[in-house]
């Protein structure tokens, strides 16, 4: 997923319009639509505010395959908004398996998918 579809997902759950939220950002609603379309980007402070308001982490924002994640609280953040963008059954039984453990378990499941990705490469 781009940053902009990114954007635009997370700007519509939170049912705002890209007016809104470019008044939240102190920028005019054409920047809020280029960002989304793709035709320009926001810079690092801009991805910082956006990462607080929409309270996710800002590699969730920037569509990392991978998100590291510093307590659970963040793990249940990137969860919910997993839940929400995923359709798949086989995906959600996973993450439902993922809920239930701790972080020693967490971390393993996390070491044995970076080292199954680095084998299909």
């Amino acid at each position: 997923m781009t940053f902009g579809e990114t954007l635009k997902r997370l700007r519509q759950r939170k049912n705002i319009s890209q007016d809104e939220l470019a008044k939240e950002l102190n920028v005019k609603q054409y920047v809020i639509s280029s960002w989304e379309i793709g035709r320009s980007e926001p810079n690092i402070e801009q991805i910082k505010f956006l990462s607080t308001y929409f309270n996710i982490p800002t590699d969730y924002l920037l569509g990392k395959d991978i998100i590291i994640v510093n307590d659970d609280k963040e793990f249940q953040i990137v969860i919910n908004h997993f839940k929400q963008d995923v359709q798949d059954d086989a995906i959600c039984e996973v993450i439902k398996i993922l809920e239930k453990l701790n972080e020693k378990d967490k971390a393993k499941i996390i070491k044995i998918i970076k080292n199954t990705i680095e084998l299909l490469k």
